[in-house]
């Protein structure tokens, strides 16, 4: 459906190590691996939601993100993959 769309020259997707994700679908799916991310902090609350210290144009220092109940899990890198659509 993407293809016939043709909007899209270059599909683009991460697999999430801090979830414990290969890509190993990406890879059964022949996209291309192209390499790993830089390391992030990863924020996680109590009801386990994920989420990101940028809000809009400003970022969240650690202490207002503690203040909203979200606990830092560590820095994770992710895997990313590609697929070009122009073959």
């Amino acid at each position: 459906m993407i293809r016939k769309d043709g909007r899209f020259e270059f599909l683009l997707t991460y697999a999430d190590t801090w979830q414990g994700h290969t890509g190993a679908i990406y890879k059964a799916t022949n996209w291309d691996y192209l390499g790993e991310t830089k390391p992030t902090e990863v924020w996680v609350n109590n009801e386990g939601r994920m989420m990101g210290k940028k809000r809009g144009p400003v970022n969240l220092s650690k202490l207002q993100m503690e203040e909203q109940g979200f606990v830092l899990q560590g820095k994770f890198s992710k895997h990313r993959f590609g697929k070009n659509l122009i073959k």
